[in-house]
């Protein structure tokens, strides 16, 4: 039992680490690219643009990203993987 728990551990750090490694790439892209209509980059904008962008809506709570997140479109989601890394 100690030793599934463990390893669901690990996987779900891993998996969260990866995540918000992601997203500050693509944070970082968005702040050097161009904006189009999202305005000037601040967190309100970037959910915005990830979801139409990359099919991924980030929950925000109080203007910023709690961690979690749903796909709202899958061959998006994938070109964000792709661009990103996928592992």
């Amino acid at each position: 039992m100690e030793a599934s728990f463990q390893t669901w551990d690990r996987n779900y750090k891993e998996k969260r680490n990866l995540y918000w490694a992601r997203l500050r790439r693509a944070w970082q892209d968005y702040q050097n690219g161009d904006h189009g209509p999202y305005g000037e980059p601040n967190m309100s904008s970037f959910k915005y643009f990830m979801e139409r962008q990359y099919g991924l809506r980030v929950n925000m709570v109080s203007d910023n990203i709690d961690g979690s997140y749903q796909i709202i479109d899958e061959a998006k989601h994938t070109m964000f993987l792709l661009k990103y890394g996928s592992n």
